[in-house]
């Protein structure tokens, strides 16, 4: 599995995050994926 960090911006703060991706993995071909997210405190 490979491992990469990547960044994006919501609502105007910049989130980090990890995304795996199988060892064949091939950018030239559509995979199934999952999403999962941790909601964070506000206060």
């Amino acid at each position: 599995m490979t491992v990469k960090k990547v960044t994006f911006k919501s609502f105007g703060v910049d989130l980090v995050g990890n995304l795996y991706l199988p060892e064949n993995f091939d950018e030239s071909k559509k995979i199934q994926s999952n999403c999962w997210s941790k909601s964070v405190p506000t206060s």
